[in-house]
């Protein structure tokens, strides 16, 4: 952590775990097709930074719909 100024290396399958899991807990979509770039998921500041963004964007109705079909 030290070594990358406080960051936390995770494994990219687990970022995306989160960021799912997280869609399925707030009830929106919250990674778009354009954000499925490994390095988006590779530490927990760059997946924070990513979820923030993408948090202040105004849900659509039809990726509510997706978040809910992913956290079944």
């Amino acid at each position: 952590m030290t070594r990358n100024g406080g960051d936390l290396d995770i494994d990219s399958e687990e970022g995306a775990s989160i960021a799912y899991g997280l869609e399925g807990v707030i009830g929106r979509k919250l990674v778009e097709a354009q954000d499925l770039k490994r390095e988006n998921f590779i530490s927990v500041q760059r997946l924070g930074s990513l979820l923030a963004k993408n948090v202040q964007k105004s849900p659509k109705k039809s990726a509510e719909k997706v978040s809910k079909k992913r956290a079944l």
